[in-house]
This record gives structure tokens, C-alpha cells and sequence, in this order.
């Protein structure tokens, strides 16, 4: 059955690697192309092109790339530059960050998730981050307040 993936079909994918239901791989899979998963990987998936798992598919591992979409069982991170969608069959236990992310009525999924529109790929702003921040703005409004203060004393 061919599904719809980010406005294409899986028909009109080149797969560059396909994992097949009978197969079993532990280690990692890097791929300039697209990926397919319908058998098990114990292992990081990682594609600059677009991953799918089908239904039947099991991935212990994090998964890297541009649209994935996810109706087996994952456990590990997802991060895709793209759209993240879990299909009805799918199951995600991990953390998510994410371009845009979409999940059907009966997909299950656990962990935290950052959609995160303009800096996907470089680390998340931590709460000390914005200590700092504050910290530093606190710092410049006590300058402008003594300036301020000496100009007034001089007047």
C-alpha cells in the first residue's frame, strides 16, 4: 500500500538502502539517499534523504534525516529537518526535535518534543542560557541608570 509522505508517494522515493522484513541489523546505517526499514535495527539510522519504518519494523536506536515517518516501533531520539508523522501503527519512545510533526488517531508517543522552526540542529537554549541573558540585560540597564545618574550630577 503506497502512503502519502510530505505531499509525494513511497512509489515515487529512491530508496537507496531497504531493510527487509526477514533481515536484522545491529550497527548503524548511513545513507545519502532515502531509507526504508521493515526488519530490526539495533543501531542509529541516519539519511540525508527521507526514512520510513514500516509496520512491522523495529529500530533501537536514534533516528536522523530530512521527513520520516514512523508506523513501526522506535526507541530512541528522532530528529528530522522535515515532517515527522506516526501513523496509526506507530510507536515512538524517545525525544523529538522536529521541523513540524503530525500523529494519527491510535500512533503512540513518549518523550519530550521541540519543534523547533529556526535553529533545528543547534543546541536548545537551556535555562542557565537565559540567566545569562537576563544577567546581561540587568548588567547594561544598571550602566545606563549610573550614566544617567553622573549626567545628571553634572548638570
Amino acid at each position: 500500500m503506497l502512503k502519502k509522505l510530505s505531499g509525494t508517494t513511497e512509489a515515487t522515493i529512491n530508496f537507496d538502502v531497504i531493510i527487509g522484513g526477514e533481515s536484522n541489523i545491529n550497527g548503524d546505517v548511513v545513507s545519502k539517499g532515502s531509507v526504508r526499514v521493515d526488519g530490526e535495527v539495533t543501531g542509529d539510522v541516519t539519511s540525508e534523504g527521507n526514512i520510513i519504518i514500516g509496520s512491522e519494523a523495529k529500530v533501537t536506536g536514534n533516528l536522523k534525516g530530512a521527513n520520516i515517518d514512523i508506523s513501526g516501533h522506535i526507541v530512541g531520539d528522532v530528529e528530522s529537518s522535515g515532517l515527522l508523522k506516526i501513523y496509526e501503527t506507530g510507536l515512538l519512545d524517545g525525544n523529538i526535535e522536529v521541523m513540524s510533526f503530525i500523529i494519527e488517531e491510535g500512533g503512540s508517543f513518549r518523550g519530550n518534543c521541540d519543534i523547533n522552526t529556526k535553529n533545528l540542529g543547534k543546541p536548545s537554549k537551556t535555562k542557565e542560557d537565559d540567566k545569562k541573558e537576563d544577567t546581561k540585560e540587568i548588567s547594561k540597564k544598571n550602566r545606563r541608570n549610573n550614566n544617567n545618574n553622573d549626567n545628571e550630577k553634572t548638570a
